[in-house]
């Protein structure tokens, strides 16, 4: 079975589904704890792809993240690749045109160093 993806429309806005402003923040330090353990972070040409060490625990907690981002913002494309012998987790975020500023401004990027 073929999978045809579907085209992001142009008016698509990237907002945050969490309408509730405590559990925004409450989920915006949640997550910038999760990418703070991450081990290097590249730009792509449609977003971001972050570095994990290799170790279940990091995959079940990425997995955890993806999971729920995806309920809440859609505009996400997210990728995990387990490189082979063991290499580092990687997690891709990427997205239409637009999305590499809104991670950009998020706390997951805050202080990082980009290559």
């Amino acid at each position: 079975m073929e999978s045809k993806k579907q085209p992001f429309p142009e008016t698509a806005t990237f907002a945050c589904l969490i309408q509730d402003p405590e559990q925004q923040r409450q989920r915006g330090q949640e997550v910038a704890a999760l990418f703070s353990g991450a081990q290097r972070i590249q730009e792509l040409s449609d977003g971001y792809a972050f570095s994990f060490p290799a170790d279940p625990s990091w995959a079940s907690k990425l997995l955890e993240f993806i999971l729920f981002e995806k309920e809440c913002c859609p505009f996400f494309t997210f990728e995990m690749v387990f490189e082979q012998h063991h290499g580092p987790l990687e997690l891709r975020l990427r997205g239409p045109e637009g999305v590499k500023e809104v991670l950009r401004n998020t706390a997951w990027l805050d202080g990082a160093v980009v290559e």
